[in-house]
């Protein structure tokens, strides 16, 4: 790949609350997973910068994701009138009660790379992301999975990721499928057995590291990249 073909944008989200469900739980009772799948994490993107792939004509791919906490958990009553009701119960517009293990002050550190496809302006998309980033800003409101739990934090990576937890999650979500002949509960794909290790889940092979206990790429080109736009954020310097 040529130097252009690829920027990198990272970002630290904060809130009081996340709930990123597995889709295979059933209800009413679930749990979050510990961190975000990379679908949520598309999300947030797009909410930050205002537009998806087709918009902008550019591909954004999730590369991976640490906490900065040891994740700890509450319970959440909420009445839901979600189509896994009873056939009866959707019948009579009534909702379903559900009790949910939601994250309780989660706090992550996301990277991804951006790539132009035709039309695209992957340097433009980068630039102005990390433009919101140092305001605090968004185009939409970004949630933490659930569209009731709001990110309350918005910046550059500055809190240490939390080395010491590490994990398994046997059945975690990869991607969606968006098609109407495809049933809700079967548009999930699923890969088994992701490791967390120490407090850093990939999405894929490329090569993420830690740094001054902060994630980010072990190609240095991502590195430098990052690095030259953190120290423009700190001082104060527009993003170009």
């Amino acid at each position: 790949m040529t130097k252009h073909e690829l920027y990198p944008i990272a970002f630290e989200i904060a809130g009081d609350f996340g709930m990123f469900a597995d889709p295979a739980d059933g209800l009413p009772v679930a749990k979050s997973y510990p961190l975000p799948p990379k679908t949520a994490c598309y999300g947030m993107i797009n909410s930050i910068i205002g537009g998806d792939d087709e918009k902008t004509g550019l591909q954004i791919e999730p590369i991976a994701v640490a906490t900065c906490n040891f994740p700890t958990y509450e319970v959440w009553a909420t009445n839901s009138k979600t189509h896994l009701r009873k056939g009866s119960s959707i019948k009579f517009d009534s909702p379903l009660q559900m009790c949910l293990g939601i994250l309780s002050k989660p706090r992550f550190q996301i990277l991804a790379l951006v790539r132009s496809k035709i039309g695209g302006r992957a340097h433009s998309f980068q630039s102005q992301f990390f433009r919101r980033i140092a305001k605090g800003q968004s185009r939409y409101p970004v949630s933490l999975g659930h569209k009731e739990f709001m990110a309350i934090e918005l910046t550059i990576p500055t809190t240490p990721v939390e080395i010491n937890y590490s994990h398994v999650i046997p059945s975690f979500l990869d991607a969606l499928i968006y098609r109407t002949d495809v049933p809700p509960e079967k548009r999930g794909k699923f890969k088994n057995n992701v490791p967390i290790v120490q407090g850093m889940l990939k999405y894929s092979d490329v090569d993420v590291c830690l740094k001054d206990d902060l994630l980010t790429f072990s190609n240095p080109e991502f590195q430098q990249q990052l690095e030259y736009i953190y120290g423009r954020i700190k001082t104060g310097v527009r993003v170009q």
